[in-house]
């Protein structure tokens, strides 16, 4: 039988994990027509869900002021059709005023 991964083996797959995802989110890829031509780039949204989901299991969590990132996407999301109300029902309690 094999023995557990150390504390350290462990926190340095972590620190490892979370430095590569942030490299990935915020590199964008081609978008390629059917001829092969570049013709824009956009960020790869399975890693943006693999960063979401880190973030998640990991419990860190961020407060919507005004002026930072968190308070510009619920701004935009509230625009949405869903509308500010049924937004608040679907949002962590950190993101609703």
């Amino acid at each position: 039988m094999s023995e557990k991964a150390s504390k350290s083996a462990m926190d340095g797959l972590h620190g490892t994990v979370a430095n590569i995802l942030a490299k990935e989110v915020q590199t964008k890829k081609p978008i390629v027509d059917c001829d092969g031509k570049v013709i824009g780039e956009m960020y790869d949204k399975q890693m943006l869900s693999l960063a979401i989901k880190f973030l998640k299991d990991n419990n860190i969590t961020g407060v919507a002021k005004e002026g930072n990132a968190l308070q510009a996407l619920r701004d935009a999301a509230a625009s949405t059709p869903f509308g500010a109300e049924e937004l608040g029902q679907t949002l962590p309690p950190q993101f609703n005023h």
